[in-house]
């Protein structure tokens, strides 16, 4: 461009007339800056302006998702004016879907004003809901130049030159494994011969999809070499009884579950030895783990041990201190309220009987009170003749015999 001696002239013209020469000086030096052509140019900037986002490690950011813990990561990043002016420089975050979170952390600016070549560091909060599945989504940082200059000279808005640039990258839900062995008693008592179970199902509480499931009893050989017959069902005794014979060699046993549900019922069916001499006790050890667990993460293991008891075929059909020691917790719990029961029934009965004793004991003191009421009448009259007298003193003699023999007066068997 080339400038004429008017030209100069204009600008004194407007300098005395609109502001200080120095300040329109600045303005056409700052809009040849912007204007005039560059060579390298990178796309979404501009000559003389520009900038540039940098975020640590953002490729792709991972969330624990486990209950308890934080499920939440954050990630530190720098803006950076390549212009040659000030540049007010806009920041926005965004996220695909609805399951995560990405967003600028506390005490993290949304804008920043830059000088030429300055930077400005900020933190980026990225957080997902607990129990989240896994799953990943898309999300973006970024910067955007929105006007140029300080004051006292005018900033021009020049968001329209879409002067920006960003940051891409994947957020992700780390799988997890949390379950839970339910097993329905811990003592198992058995008669000598006698077929028995220990039910238990595996809730899932993790949150990967089909998640496989492995169990077993950790010392089945020993068992059936005491003698046991010993085999695991899936429904057993019902329609879709599944069952596998565990005195056989490479017996897998186990369930695929979804997040958040529950296994059908699985049992240990046990047959006793039969004919034992005397009493026989051993420990059932059962144990479960999940098969996408990573190695060592004791979350994906889980055990139970049931103590059983097998009384010999002498003691079969006896029921003594000795026997109410081997019962299972639940046989115990029938006996318990049996035996409540029982004494509720007599605690009943006894306030029954006190009821009926204080009433009818009432009613006795009224008919004494009034047969003695009648005697005493009966001995005021007087009679003229000696049978009249006899037979007085003969129904004198009858009401005394009533009044000192009376069997219902205050008595009651109840009271032996």
């Amino acid at each position: 461009m080339v400038h004429t001696n008017q030209d100069f002239l204009t600008l004194i013209h407007l300098g005395l007339f609109g502001g200080t020469l120095k300040r329109v000086f600045l303005i056409s030096i700052l809009v040849l800056c912007i204007f005039v052509p560059s060579g390298a140019q990178a796309q979404g900037q501009m000559p003389g302006l520009g900038v540039e986002l940098e975020c640590e490690n953002s490729d792709t950011i991972s969330i624990d998702v486990t209950p308890g813990e934080s499920n939440m990561f954050q990630r530190m990043c720098t803006v950076t004016n390549t212009g040659s002016v000030t540049e007010t420089i806009e920041l926005e975050t965004s996220v695909d879907g609805n399951d995560f979170r990405v967003e600028l952390s506390p005490g993290s600016e949304s804008t920043y004003t830059i000088e030429a070549g300055g930077e400005e560091t900020f933190y980026v909060d990225f957080s997902a809901a607990e129990r989240l599945p896994v799953s990943f989504e898309n999300y973006e940082i970024n910067a955007q130049v929105v006007s140029i200059g300080v004051d006292p000279i005018p900033s021009p808005d020049v968001s329209m030159l879409n002067i920006t640039d960003s940051i891409q990258g994947k957020v992700e839900s780390l799988p997890y494994t949390k379950f839970s062995l339910e097993v329905t008693r811990s003592v198992l008592s058995l008669d000598s011969g006698e077929e028995g179970t220990i039910d238990l199902t595996i809730f899932n509480d993790g949150n990967i999809q089909l998640e496989t499931f492995v169990l077993g009893m950790e010392n089945k050989d020993e068992l059936i070499d005491a003698g046991f017959d010993l085999k695991f069902c899936w429904g057993y005794k019902s329609s879709a009884e599944s069952c596998s014979d565990l005195s056989k060699s490479n017996v897998f046993l186990g369930t695929i579950l979804e997040p958040s549900t529950t296994s059908e019922i699985g049992s240990f069916v046990l047959n006793a030895p039969d004919g034992l001499s005397s009493e026989l006790s051993i420990d059932a050890n059962i144990f479960a783990y999940s098969d996408d667990a990573a190695p060592g993460d004791i979350a994906g293991e889980d055990s139970w041990t049931v103590e059983i008891t097998v009384r010999s075929s002498e003691d079969e059909g006896g029921f003594g201190l000795d026997t109410l020691d081997t019962l299972d917790s639940e046989t115990m719990t029938m006996v318990g309220m049996a035996g409540g029961g029982l004494i509720g029934v007599v605690v009943l009965l006894v306030l029954i009987s006190r009821l009926t004793k204080k009433a009818a004991g009432k009613q006795k003191t009224a008919a004494k009170e009034a047969k003695r009421a009648a005697k005493a009448v009966r001995k005021s009259k007087k009679s003229g003749g000696k049978a009249k007298k006899a037979k007085a003193v003969e129904e004198d003699f009858e009401d005394d015999f009533d009044d000192d023999f009376d069997f219902d007066d205050d008595f009651d068997f109840d009271d032996l």
